[in-house]
């Protein structure tokens, strides 16, 4: 009603009244400025890029990282890394480039790469102890290769063949190499440790001092030499005929690695961090700020300083330890599992990464795991568990994984498996079933020892889900397949699906849910059926179901990222507030917390109290059956239709032209009572006028409206 036409008195009222509105406007935003809201998602802080990090090194557009997994990569300055599946799937130590080539030092011996540490071949010819922690080139092409038992080895050959040069090493256990000046230089530890030296490229060596101290890392200061041991650093000023202990405000004398910038020296400290010397070593100042403790590597690139933490990966200064930040964002989650195992306190939420492999948070201390017995391949696709708490993990490329003890260690488990890219998992009875990229579905009875082809020949399998005794199958292009005997048959059930890119299953009462590119759809007829609830032109990819409560996670700038429904998907609420991304790509939840893994933004979670109280209406219950005049109107492209329920009762709200046509049903099954709204999309309809019908067991109200375009 437009209420400038109601006269002189309308007018006077409607200006009171906009002033009483104006001052309750006032208090109620003092009082949200007074109270701040706490019913937001909050970030966990991971996870990001984690490893035990044991070397950096940059070859052409590639940063390499060396830890107790294998060999990670970046080409982006760190942001975001890839595990190298074509490399040393073992400790590797050190990466050092001599020419064109990169040599990496590994438990399994020596690793030789050609393309910039993208492939990796072994090189061991000769080399009879292959627990390499060291490695060095001279500018002649000799290349030295220190192990922790077998001395020291050289290849006069590009690493083709190996032959021991030990001479004078009263200690085979080498953990450090250095060339200055063409003397060479090796760090021992052991009853014998120190600094040995060679003058005749390791033909002999002579001891030259740093006695009883594990000598870890050298590096070149101008003239000066200086080695890091677990005594801290000893300088030598004479070519390493004599040293000097230079730790004046070293306060952890425990150093890993050493690394120079211009004239600045830094010492990386296992439990101190970093250390820094502007006068060669003669006093240190800690610069720690934003970095861990426990530095095991350092590496310098222009003005870029490069440390790799134990367990936690990498970090980046460019203002020369002043300020460090941690490099790698945060992941992308493609899976979560809460565990609750007796080896913990609390509640595990096991996360499946794109990219980094398994990481776990531990809900108890807020805290993410680092250090774990990783898989042989960073893409983790799906999880699964059984009732005996036994773990499988389906990878993209490498098959099913299984962990027997508590995530510690894996085993493969891939005979019979015939696609080793692996999309979902589900546990039916006694039976595992996972769904591949291209290869439809196989079933094992045995925990994953073998495996037998189950069908859906053809099909990338993307979600799996037992309902009962039934097992629903979502595919790629082709919709839902169903199956009542463990996969033995399948019949396809997309009857009312309107689009067949099928993401996820959830259940809730008499309803099993899937997600779909064109939102969520529901059937109550365990599958026969299929109707779009109210959730519409979204990319739906997750679902979860707490309590009576559905929530669903999209994907893309559509409008909001995470929804709930409390009347089975008849209407949706954006519950999506403090969320920084709109890529939400899985749910979990536990007793006390629901969880959003999401692409590009890691890990967030939010009180349950919280979601599962956010649709309830506190006001009271409306007395009548009303259908409201949509807003606004005319309108293009889209409405909000508003109406209340006294009682819980079926409701359809349909749309229909001017002829009487059903264009569109926003809503069709059981709602609760009180107020509900639906946003109606007319952007498929021409303009023109529209009626819209909510009809009861007992009630029916239609209203007008106009598109207008």
């Amino acid at each position: 009603m437009n209420k400038l036409n109601s006269g002189a008195y309308n007018l006077t009222v409607e200006i009171v009244r906009g002033f009483n509105q104006w001052c309750l406007l006032f208090v109620f935003t003092i009082l949200i400025i007074s109270f701040p809201v706490t019913a937001q998602w909050v970030q966990t802080d991971g996870p990001f890029f984690t490893a035990n990090v044991q070397g950096l090194t940059i070859s052409g557009s590639n940063l390499l990282c060396s830890t107790t997994d294998g060999i990670w990569q970046s080409s982006d300055n760190g942001n975001s890394w890839i595990f190298v599946d074509n490399g040393p799937h073992t400790s590797t130590r050190t990466i050092v480039q001599v020419g064109t080539r990169l040599f990496a030092a590994t438990t399994s011996g020596v690793f030789v790469s050609t393309d910039n540490g993208m492939s990796w071949t072994q090189s061991n010819s000769g080399l009879a102890n292959l627990n390499v922690w060291t490695i060095v080139g001279t500018s002649n092409g000799d290349i030295y290769a220190g192990t922790a038992g077998g001395g020291v080895f050289r290849s006069t050959n590009n690493g083709v063949n190996w032959a021991e040069v030990n001479t004078g090493l009263n200690s085979l256990l080498i953990y450090s190499l250095i060339v200055k000046e063409g003397i060479l230089f090796a760090g021992a530890g052991g009853a014998n440790a120190g600094v040995y030296r060679s003058t005749n490229n390791g033909t002999s060596w002579t001891f030259a001092g740093v006695a009883n101290h594990l000598v870890s890392s050298f590096a070149v200061l101008g003239t000066d030499i200086f080695a890091g041991t677990n005594g801290g650093v000893f300088r030598s000023t004479d070519n390493g005929l004599t040293w000097t202990s230079v730790n004046a405000n070293l306060t952890n004398g425990d150093v890993r690695c050493l690394a120079v910038s211009g004239l600045n020296l830094f010492a990386g400290t296992y439990g101190g961090g970093v250390f820094l010397s502007t006068n060669n070593g003669q006093n240190w100042v800690n610069v720690n700020s934003g970095l861990t403790s426990n530095i095991t590597a350092l590496f310098v690139n222009g003005t870029n300083i490069f440390a790799g933490g134990w367990g936690s990966g990498v970090y980046l200064s460019n203002d020369n330890g002043a300020n460090w930040i941690r490099l790698g964002k945060k992941l992308d989650v493609l899976s979560l599992m809460p565990l609750n195992t007796q080896a913990v306190l609390g509640t595990q939420l096991v996360t499946a990464t794109w990219g980094n492999g398994i990481h776990i948070f531990y809900e108890y201390s807020q805290g993410w795991s680092g250090g774990l017995s990783r898989l042989p391949t960073s893409y983790v696709r799906t999880l699964a568990v059984t009732s005996d708490t036994t773990i499988f993990a389906g990878t993209f490329g490498q098959g099913v994984f299984r962990s027997d003890y508590g995530l510690l260690s894996w085993t493969a488990v891939n005979n019979g498996l015939g696609d080793l890219y692996t999309q979902s998992l589900t546990i039916s009875g006694s039976n595992i079933l996972v769904g591949t990229y291209s290869h439809g579905i196989y079933r094992s009875s045995d925990k994953g020892n073998t495996w037998q082809y189950a069908g859906l020949t053809g099909n990338q399998v993307r979600a799996l889900k037992t309902v009962g005794t039934i097992v629903f199958a979502g595919t790629v292009s082709n919709g839902i397949y169903r199956s009542t005997d463990n996969g033995n048959t399948w019949w396809q059930s997309n009857n009312g699906l309107d689009n067949k890119n099928i993401w996820s299953f959830a259940v809730l009462g008499q309803y099993i849910f899937v997600a779909t590119d064109n939102g969520v759809y529901r059937s109550s007829d365990n599958g026969v059926t299929w109707t779009l609830s109210g959730l519409q032109k979204k990319i739906v990819l997750t679902l979860d179901v707490v309590d009576s409560t559905l929530f669903a996670g999209t994907y893309g700038s559509l409008g909001g990222s995470v929804f709930s429904s409390t009347d089975y998907g008849g209407t949706w609420v954006d519950i999506s507030a403090g969320l920084t991304t709109q890529n939400i790509r899985t749910f979990a939840h536990t007793n006390a917390y629901l969880y959003v893994g999401t692409e590009d933004a890691g890990v967030w979670r939010r009180s349950l109290s919280q979601v599962t109280s956010v649709n309830e209406d506190e006001e009271k219950i409306p007395q009548f059956f009303t259908l409201y005049q949509n807003y606004p109107n005319p309108f293009n492209p889209s409405t909000t239709i508003r109406f209340s329920l006294p009682q819980r009762e079926h409701v359809t709200l349909k749309v229909f032209d001017i002829l009487g046509r059903e264009v569109a049903i926003l809503v069709d099954g059981e709602l609760n009572p009180g107020e509900h709204s639906v946003v109606f999309d007319a952007s498929s309809l021409p303009s023109g006028v529209y009626f819209y019908r909510l009809q009861t067991g007992g009630y029916v109200q239609q209203r007008k409206m106009v598109v207008v375009k």
